[in-house]
């Protein structure tokens, strides 16, 4: 019986840097990046105002609950 790497034990670039679980990161994955299920998500207004990105990806979940958090921040 195998099983699937710890998320602690895994490719940091694989693991959201908000919760800490997978970032289901097709690009950090080793896949087309164009595949990445981010590239359907509205871009947060930081990033879109030109801060920095980072080099880790959020996790679907931690991705929509930070564009959640910003939209309910705008006045």
């Amino acid at each position: 019986m195998t099983s699937s790497p710890s998320p602690a034990s895994a490719d940091p670039a694989l693991i959201c840097p908000r919760c800490g679980q997978s970032n289901q990161c097709a690009a950090a994955a080793g896949q087309p990046a164009g595949s990445c299920w981010c590239l359907n998500q509205p871009v947060l207004p930081a990033i879109r105002d030109g801060a920095p990105i980072g080099d880790r990806c959020y996790c679907p979940a931690c991705l929509q609950a930070l564009h959640q958090a910003a939209v309910d921040a705008t006045p």
